[in-house]
């Protein structure tokens, strides 16, 4: 199983307080339309205790090294391989799991085969193309993934795409002051340069398709009257008639 109890690259020291305060309030916005029964958080820990603010009745947390304070539930289990009944669960929140995990495709799929019909998935990960991201990846050696193709993999697996939100705008300095003074111009960040901030959070809702049938119209159905050694056609867009075999 990953570790997602660890720190890496951004979030240590004072830059990483800041991502997390940031990052806790993008899901802190969702989680009021967010509701259900049952709820999967697969990601970094760090960020756990906005799940306070969750409605969702009963949390279940991938990890091993959890804080007695959170009311939250255990699950010991791989993310490629996470032992869920399909269809079971309402809310499904990947935390940068994509990135931290060596097999991102099984790790969606997996979120995919666990989320009932109209649940939510939540997806979390930093803008490899973010002054951010590259500090980040270079430092702790994980493979960022675009948004734009976070969604297209989204898309193969019907899940539609509900809101995309983009946050920290700031360089990724450790200098308190510095940080604390840019805070108030991120604030009125133009909405084209919405795509430059450092993470994004994706809300998706799995769409099924159900079939519907179609009854048959009786009327329209050729109609075969024996009438001695022949058979005669009574449909109304079709006369002929042909001998007995």
């Amino acid at each position: 199983m990953d570790n997602f109890s660890e720190p890496t690259g951004c979030y240590q020291g004072h830059l990483g307080d800041l991502l997390v305060e940031a990052e806790q309030a993008v899901l802190k916005s969702l989680f009021s339309r967010l509701f259900g029964l049952h709820l999967v958080w697969v990601g970094y820990n760090a960020l756990l205790p906005v799940l306070e603010f969750s409605l969702v009745q009963h949390k279940l947390v991938l990890g091993e090294h959890l804080s007695p304070d959170l009311k939250v539930s255990k699950l010991i289990s791989h993310p490629e391989t996470l032992s869920i009944q399909p269809d079971s669960v309402d809310v499904v929140i990947l935390a940068h799991a994509l990135e931290m995990s060596k097999e991102p495709h099984h790790v969606l799929r997996e979120a995919h085969r666990i989320l009932r019909p109209e649940g939510q998935l939540i997806i979390t990960g930093f803008n490899p193309v973010s002054m951010l991201g590259v500090l980040h990846s270079c430092t702790s050696k994980q493979k960022l993934f675009m948004a734009s193709r976070i969604i297209d993999w989204c898309q193969l697996l019907d899940l539609d795409l509900c809101k995309q939100e983009h946050f920290f705008y700031r360089p990724p300095l450790q200098h308190v002051r510095l940080m604390k003074k840019m805070e108030k111009l991120e604030a009125h960040m133009p909405k084209w340069l919405s795509g430059l901030g450092g993470g994004y959070c994706l809300n998706f809702v799995k769409r099924v398709v159900k079939l519907t049938p179609i009854r048959p119209n009786w009327r329209l159905l050729k109609k075969e009257v024996w009438v001695g050694d022949t058979v005669q056609n009574t449909s109304p867009h079709q006369k002929c008639a042909k001998k007995k075999p």
